[in-house]
């Protein structure tokens, strides 16, 4: 299987969403750019484990408009977020042909 690696930072560069399947598993991580090696990584999502087909997906990662709120897009769907500020982590778990366990208020902030 292909590896995928996908990122955006903040403005000012400090955090970084980050998406990375290795060929078998795939995380969203929010990354602090600027800490120890060690320390990079605030947290973690599990998206996906050995998905047959990942070569049709599209991957985006956008921040939210007060760069608060970064969040993991698969084909236009909105399937992980993580807010910076509060700590508090919200989907993973892909399944083609399903929806995310993510809030309303929540993707709200992506639109």
């Amino acid at each position: 299987m292909e590896e995928i690696f996908e990122s955006a930072s903040q403005a000012t560069g400090s955090l970084a969403g980050v998406f990375e399947f290795d060929g078998e598993t795939g995380y969203f991580y929010l990354y602090e750019t600027e800490a120890p090696d060690e320390q990079k990584i605030v947290g973690s999502i599990l998206i996906f484990r050995d998905v047959p087909d990942v070569s049709g997906m599209e991957i985006a990662i956008r921040w939210d408009r007060q760069e608060r709120r970064v969040g993991l897009f698969i084909n236009d769907q909105l399937w992980a977020v993580f807010d910076s500020v509060s700590g508090e982590k919200f989907g993973g778990d892909y399944r083609p042909n399903t929806a995310a366990n993510i809030s309303p208020d929540v993707a709200a902030c992506f639109q």
